[in-house]
């Protein structure tokens, strides 16, 4: 019974991760696209 409990948690880990990786990294790179081109020109300006 355990075992299938194992495999039940290790399929809901995977399930969670694959919305995590599908749905939050576009989100991640947006955010971080819009910060880096929001902090460009001070960048450039520093060089």
């Amino acid at each position: 019974m355990s075992r299938y409990l194992n495999l039940i948690l290790f399929f809901i880990l995977m399930f969670l991760f694959y919305l995590a990786w599908k749905f939050i990294l576009p989100e991640l790179i947006v955010v971080l696209r819009t910060l880096f081109f929001i902090l460009l020109p001070f960048i450039l300006a520093t060089i």
